[in-house]
């Protein structure tokens, strides 16, 4: 009947509707999708990194790059390959493709270029002749590399990116370079055929599920090459190597490379280390436990107060020694720099102790990989070392042990190297044994461990439990009983 026949009509008009829509709905995604990143180096050395689509024209990005590179449209001319780009001409139609180079030479006589004057190509236009033939191999070696080599942020970025290459353009080395260049165009024709044949199955069912999440990791990869591109634009340094902080010291004596660490809860050493620095018969395995950071290490002990000199001035140091071999043999930890009241001063290179008032320099990485950790020398010369700086009166930090008994056993432990110097004055620390029963001294240690927020009595017993000794004493408190016994 007719009303059947209107009826069939109509539904078929919706059907056909709804196909032109599903085809424009595709069109459109995939349109998204074509959006190119181009790279143009200018001749005043300017890199351009811009997003344009297949369809605009050269007339068009030379109005993008006059405003970008303060050059005016009139005295640019653009060159892809071999060939100079005419100003009706769409990027697409010229081959240009996405993460392509594009070169911006000045126009011959100021003039745009015209289609008649368009044959002339790069070398009328001025340029280098940096061609390349079909295989990907440059026409003219000798003046590609020598135009890659007069380019500064070129050479920068492949040093980064392309070492192999950037190496071979400094050596001056053709073969490799020609080498390089082929599996370059080679790697891009396979790049740009899988894209090819990604953008046909986009084409041929864009509401496909594996074509959707093809096309979120698309524009995933996109912005994070937006990203990098704006991290190299704006932030070059944040690509280079930065170096760690170091110092000199001596530990015992012994000169070290200290590596300064404000991450590192505790101060800590290699065995390796700790042997050289004759430190071995203080460790105190009763602390014994696992180091957790980056990386962990089984803790062998703890040297209560091992002798350090800072800039001529001695000190004393909490020092746990790891199992571990590899990695910086002496770290100098935040326990340390708060206890010395340490200042990094990053503008001025130094780190300050304000415990002693001095500052010492922080030196530069290449001398520890260039002398090693540590200077390797006898324990005579050691203990010359510190016992000259003990004469010297110069001592900081919050414990005295030259002239203060009061420690205990966590003193009679620190001057064990002087005292294995003069054996005359080793029965010194057995006479100051009894020491802890004075109460100046024993009031000092309760007023140093109630100034960390300790009652009283927890410091008593502390005290009591340590023998006396103010360090151990302070680790029981914090880490609990269970620490001295791990």
């Amino acid at each position: 009947s007719f009303s059947e026949c209107l009826f069939l009509t109509i539904r078929g008009c919706e059907v056909h509707y709804k196909e032109i829509r599903s085809q424009e709905s595709a069109l459109a995604a995939c349109k998204e999708v074509a959006v190119m990143h181009i790279t143009v180096v200018a001749f005043n050395d300017n890199i351009i990194n811009i997003q344009v689509d297949g369809d605009t024209n050269v007339e068009t990005l030379k109005a993008i790059l006059e405003a970008e590179s303060q050059v005016p449209a009139a005295q640019q001319a653009l060159v892809f390959g071999n060939r100079l780009l005419k100003d009706n001409e769409t990027l697409g139609a010229c081959g240009v493709g996405d993460q392509d180079v594009i070169q911006m030479v000045p126009a011959a006589g100021g003039q745009r270029q015209g289609g008649a004057r368009g044959g002339g190509g790069a070398a009328a236009a001025g340029a280098p002749d940096v061609s390349l033939n079909p295989d990907g191999s440059a026409r003219n070696p000798a003046a590609f590399i020598s135009a890659l080599r007069a380019d500064q942020n070129t050479m920068n970025h492949l040093r980064v990116n392309n070492p192999r290459f950037a190496e071979a353009l400094q050596a001056n080395d053709v073969n490799t370079v020609q080498e390089l260049l082929r599996a370059i165009h080679k790697q891009k024709q396979e790049h740009e055929e899988a894209l090819r044949r990604e953008q046909e199955l986009l084409e041929a069912d864009p509401f496909n599920i594996d074509a959707q999440r093809k096309i979120e990791e698309l524009i995933h990869q996109k912005n994070i090459e937006e990203n990098y591109m704006q991290a190299w634009e704006h932030n070059p340094e944040a690509f280079t190597h930065i170096e760690m902080l170091y110092v000199d010291m001596e530990v015992n004596g012994v000169p070290v490379k200290a590596f300064c660490d404000t991450g590192a809860q505790m101060s800590i050493m290699t065995a390796e280390m700790a042997e050289k620095c004759f430190l071995t018969r203080l460790i105190d395995k009763r602390f014994q436990g696992m180091a957790v950071g980056v990386g962990s290490s089984k803790i062998l002990g703890r040297v209560h107060q091992a002798p350090l000199k800072v800039g001529g001035h001695f000190l004393t140091s909490p020092i746990s020694v790891l199992e571990q071999k590899s990695g910086p043999q002496f770290i100098f930890g935040l326990d340390n720099m708060r206890r010395h009241a340490c200042i990094i001063d990053l503008v001025r290179g130094k780190l300050k102790f304000g415990s002693i008032d001095r500052e010492v320099d922080f030196i530069p990485e290449s001398q520890v990989k260039d002398k090693g950790f540590i200077t390797e020398v006898s324990e005579e010369e050691a203990k010359k070392s510190m016992a000259e700086a003990e004469r010297g009166g110069q001592e900081g930090g919050v414990s005295h042990p030259a002239s203060s008994g009061a420690q205990g056993a966590g003193t009679s432990s620190q001057p064990a190297p002087v005292a294995a110097a003069a054996p005359p004055s080793a029965p010194a620390p057995a006479a100051a044994a009894p020491a802890p029963a004075a109460s100046n001294p024993m009031e000092a240690a309760i007023a140093s461990l109630t100034g960390l927020g300790y009652t009283r009595e927890q410091a008593m017993q502390a005290l009591q439990s340590t023998g006396g000794n103010v360090e151990a004493a302070a680790a029981m408190l914090t880490f609990g009983s269970d620490a001295m016994f791990d």
